[in-house]
């Protein structure tokens, strides 16, 4: 799924007030078996107040959801320097609601 400008969230939920959080480029694609098992792939380039990129290559997918691996991700501050250059982050992090 091709991303360009996909502003997730709003401050406040107010466009007015700019970017929470946004994907400014990339894709998130999965390739799967007929059990819904297999990858993803894809790389996605995030601004607001969070910037960074996130790497999808090192997930699984089980019973089509996310089941294993790691986000590859690397965080940049408000000025574009990088602050993390490549951590990989559990996949089981934001799924703590679910």
């Amino acid at each position: 799924m091709p991303y360009t400008n996909y502003a997730d969230f709003w401050i406040n939920n107010n466009e007015k007030l700019g970017v929470y959080f946004c994907f400014e480029s990339g894709s998130t694609d999965t390739t799967s078996n007929m059990s819904g098992n297999g990858k993803m792939s894809g790389t996605v380039k995030c601004s607001g107040m969070y910037p960074g990129e996130a790497y999808y290559g090192n997930l699984e997918i089980k019973s089509g959801a996310a089941g294993g691996g790691t986000y590859g991700v690397k965080t940049f501050d408000l000025e574009g320097n990088e602050i993390l250059s490549s951590g990989a982050v559990d996949w089981l992090v934001g799924e703590e609601g679910r």
